[in-house]
């Protein structure tokens, strides 16, 4: 079972992810969340389903013996 710590680590790894691109091309980010806007929003809801159930996936992958590493 996944404890505190574990949970704190894969915090930090999002963040320092979610991070990388507006620390190294900030300009690029603001024209890529600016054509965000001209997406339905049903189209990002689909995307937003679609992560949630890949970020499910692995984490029920790994918490089973399927994935033995």
């Amino acid at each position: 079972m996944m404890g505190l710590k574990e949970l704190l680590v894969a915090f930090g790894f999002m963040m320092i992810f979610e991070s990388l691109m507006p620390m190294i091309s900030p300009r690029r980010w603001k024209r890529a969340l600016s054509l965000l806007q001209q997406v339905p929003d049903s189209a990002i809801q689909k995307l937003g389903i679609v992560g949630v159930l890949c970020g499910l996936a692995v984490i029920w992958l790994l918490q089973t013996d399927i994935a033995s590493l």
